[in-house]
């Protein structure tokens, strides 16, 4: 049952991992737009060696996460409707 969820989050991950620069830009985007109206450069700096490739990893592993969720969440539910009664799972059904 583990495995089944870090297989979905893996999957989710390298999902992340392939459309994170495209994901990462629109994130970017507003603080650009803001950047560019106040007058200033629009451009993002780094200020250390691997803050970039941290912050690209990171905007990945939540891609990933927020893409593996609806499998987590179902992953969940099957092991938490096991124990309940018919009567007690209509009540989350609504």
């Amino acid at each position: 049952m583990r495995i089944a969820r870090l297989i979905g989050i893996a999957v989710g991950l390298a999902i992340g991992l392939y459309f994170g620069k495209h994901i990462f830009s629109i994130l970017a985007q507003p603080l650009l737009v803001a950047l560019h109206a106040s007058g200033l450069d629009p451009q993002l700096y780094v200020s250390s060696l691997p803050e970039a490739f941290i912050t690209y990893l990171c905007v990945a592993l939540y891609a990933g996460i927020f893409i593996a969720s609806p499998w987590v969440f179902y992953q969940l539910w099957s092991f938490v409707a096991t124990g309940l009664y018919e009567r007690e799972k209509r009540y989350v059904r609504l």
